[in-house]
């Protein structure tokens, strides 16, 4: 798999995340075991602020078996893209003056 296929991936699921923690309780397209997952991640990004040196082993374990799909590199792109957020988010385009 190349860099951009494992990026564009990583971008994807980390957009499905957040859709399906933003309002989406009421009435979700997901089975319980994919719910499950998706509170535990948001309780990991939460906890460490995406900061993958503030993950447990433990969960580090689960997050590249589970989400990241076998790959460390994609766990931590994903935990550090959802620990980055809105307000973390480098603005894109011309300067504003």
């Amino acid at each position: 798999m190349t860099l951009k296929v494992c990026r564009a991936a990583c971008t994807l699921t980390v957009f499905i995340l957040g859709a399906s923690l933003v309002g989406c309780s009421h009435h979700s397209e997901y089975s319980p075991a994919q719910q499950q997952t998706l509170t535990r991640f948001q309780q990991i990004a939460k906890q460490s602020g995406g900061d993958w040196n503030k993950v447990s082993l433990k969960d580090q374990q689960w997050l590249i078996n589970g989400p990241g799909g076998g790959s460390e590199q994609n766990a931590r792109m994903m935990l550090s893209n959802f620990g980055a957020g809105p307000q973390k988010a480098t603005p894109s385009g011309p300067p504003q003056q």
